[in-house]
């Protein structure tokens, strides 16, 4: 009897604190009004089980995402600075490294490191810029390059590169199932929220 007293009056509460528009200046009533709704329309969603073909389509059409990059494992030595004088230096390192010098102990100091391993290009463009791995992917393995960064000169040597390969549709067919359910359950509810939006007349204050 007391949970039923505590039911009723927590909901007379409710639909009294309704009737007088108390919810309506809440943001966080709103707020989970929104999202109550938002799961309602996604609770409704149905997706019907992909072919083969529409799966295949889909790892054509997004390959980049199942694909392993190419990765390589560098040496450097580091030459502080982009003036002259900076790049002079890193031309007279690169000498004596093509003639056999030992890598240690050249250089300046660099943050990162002297070594990396299992760097994908586009996480080194990304860090060092363009210039840095422009044609890095054609250098020969135990070569030295003179590459830069915004933060000075960088003499490189490829120690090792493991070549980028595309997995078949057999390896990745749950992860590709999986990816594809999820984009079509997010357009679904984009266009059941545009539906919502269409039976509304909104007014949107300049």
């Amino acid at each position: 009897e007391r949970l039923v007293e505590r039911f009723i009056d927590e909901e007379v509460l409710y639909r009294e604190g309704l009737a007088r528009g108390l919810a309506e200046g809440d943001a966080q009533v709103r707020e989970r009004v929104a999202s109550q709704m938002a799961y309602v329309l996604k609770s409704q969603v149905v997706i019907a089980e992909p072919t083969e073909a529409e799966l295949r389509a889909w790892l054509d059409d997004h390959a980049d995402q199942y694909a392993r990059p190419e990765r390589v494992d560098f040496t450097q030595v580091f030459v502080e600075g982009l003036d002259d004088r900076a790049r002079a230096k890193a031309r007279e390192l690169l000498r004596l490294l093509e003639s056999g010098a030992d890598p240690n102990g050249l250089g300046d100091t660099f943050p990162g490191g002297r070594r990396f391993r299992g760097r994908r290009l586009a996480e080194l463009t990304e860090r060092f810029g363009e210039a840095f791995t422009a044609g890095m992917e054609t250098q020969p393995p135990g070569t030295w390059a003179l590459r830069s960064s915004s933060v000075g000169q960088h003499l490189v040597r490829i120690d090792r590169r493991a070549s980028g390969t595309s997995l078949d549709f057999g390896a990745v067919r749950e992860q590709v199932a999986h990816d594809w359910a999820q984009a079509q359950q997010a357009s679904a509810l984009e266009q059941a929220k545009l539906a919502l939006r269409n039976r509304w007349q909104i007014v949107v204050s300049p």
